[in-house]
């Protein structure tokens, strides 16, 4: 990995959005209902919600696909998630810890950009992360504070929707 960003083939960006949201456990719970019910630490759940907020705020329209395969290997990679554009690219988003020969193959299998949001960067009153892509990719631009809101409360929205769907479908 350090070889090829000092060679030039990868490019590294800093992402930063300067808001996050407040997360209540229950809230998490209820953005999150979507994957499959997985043994996480709080500290990796708040930056999968906040994965979901920059990846919809950088393109709005995307189709998120959490804990979806990143590889087409036989034992794939898997992405904490995968943002489709409908321009049929996709960026990868990893929480917390990360392997770099993981970026590197799911670069290598064709997405755009990957992203990792550390845990240290749960400390700020800001989303942070460093994303990477390959030589020659447009470098994503940093969601502004407003957006970012502006995709929290659609998000918060669509999540209690879903949560009334199913309580109601369970009655």
């Amino acid at each position: 990995m350090v070889e090829a960003i000092l060679a030039g083939d990868i490019a590294l960006h800093h992402v930063h959005v300067p808001w996050r949201p407040i997360l209540t456990p229950t809230l998490v719970k209820t953005i999150l209902a979507d994957e499959i019910p997985r043994l996480e630490s709080d500290s990796h759940k708040q930056l999968k919600v906040h994965a979901r907020i920059l990846a919809l705020a950088t393109s709005p329209d995307a189709h998120l696909e959490p804990e979806a395969p990143a590889t087409g290997d036989r034992y794939p990679l898997r992405a904490d998630l995968i943002a489709w554009t409908a321009f049929g690219t996709s960026h990868t988003y990893e929480c917390g810890a990360t392997d770099g020969r993981s970026i590197l193959a799911q670069l290598d299998h064709g997405h755009v950009q990957v992203t990792v949001l550390p845990f240290v960067a749960l400390r700020e009153q800001a989303i942070h992360g460093i994303s990477f892509s390959l030589r020659g990719s447009a470098a994503q631009s940093n969601p502004t504070a407003a957006e970012a809101e502006r995709i929290w409360k659609r998000i918060v929205k669509q999540a209690s929707a879903q949560e009334f769907q199913n309580i109601s479908n369970a009655a």
